[in-house]
């Protein structure tokens, strides 16, 4: 996005480059780190998304909603298969981290209640784009950042989209440093080590290798995403339930 539309003339390698140095140094802190990071965050994120939808309401459209229901079966299960595993089938990836929490008491409320504000989010920032891009916003890479460019307020409230980019950077910095931290926890875990620390260098040189090789262009990406989302049902519906499976028949024999 940001070797993209912001800074095209920049490589992509800075980028990838700063970040994962930033999310290694986070993660060397500690998860304790990350969790006073993310709630700062996330609410930042939240009166961004506010900002730019109460600035867009001149420019929304209930016609762009029109007609209802006319995408066929097949496509609806494909959309569906793919919020489902990528949105929040990551959210797997904070079992990882419940384990670690001091009072594991309030675990279940306050992961319904993110869970719930991260879907009406989710929600709001859908319908915001639809209503404003309508049909043509299903082409776009990024239909938010399309949308933070049409907000012009008297020629003064301009280049919003400065906002959102700052906004996907938080968002961006925030999932790899939970993903990361994920990551070399279980390796750690897997290979019995001490400590992760010594994973923390190697895991972000092979992260920087795979973010430039992997995908030729944002188009690519967003294809891949399709496809994964088939096999990502694994990880994130089947092993997680045959495992509350096998938990549950444990505790009943115990």
């Amino acid at each position: 996005m940001y070797s993209t539309y912001l800074f095209p003339q920049t490589d992509l390698t800075i980028f990838v480059v700063v970040i994962i140095l930033t999310c290694m140094y986070t993660i060397k802190k500690g998860i304790e780190v990350i969790a006073r990071i993310g709630s700062i965050l996330t609410i930042l994120i939240i009166i961004v998304t506010v900002i730019i939808t109460v600035l867009i309401l001149n420019d929304m459209h209930l016609s762009n909603f029109l007609p209802l229901f006319q995408i066929d079966f097949k496509k609806f299960i494909q959309g569906t298969n793919i919020m489902v595993s990528i949105p929040f089938g990551e959210l797997i990836t904070f079992l990882m981290i419940f384990p670690y929490v001091n009072d594991k008491g309030k675990v279940k409320r306050f992961s319904f209640w993110g869970l719930i504000i991260g879907t009406v989010q989710f929600l709001i920032i859908i319908l915001r784009n639809t209503a404003v891009l309508g049909n043509i916003g299903y082409i776009h890479v990024l239909p938010s950042y399309q949308v933070a460019r049409l907000i012009n307020i008297g020629e003064v409230i301009t280049r919003m989209e400065i906002l959102f980019g700052v906004m996907l950077l938080f968002n961006v910095f925030l999932k790899i440093c939970i993903f990361y931290y994920a990551t070399v926890l279980s390796i750690a875990q897997f290979f019995k080590l001490q400590s992760y620390n010594s994973l923390v260098i190697p895991l972000g040189i092979i992260s920087i290798i795979f973010s430039i090789t992997m995908y030729s262009s944002p188009a690519e990406e967003s294809n891949f995403a399709s496809t994964y989302s088939i096999y990502a049902i694994i990880f994130v519906i089947l092993f997680p339930s045959i495992s509350l499976i096998i938990t549950w028949i444990r505790n009943l024999s115990t």
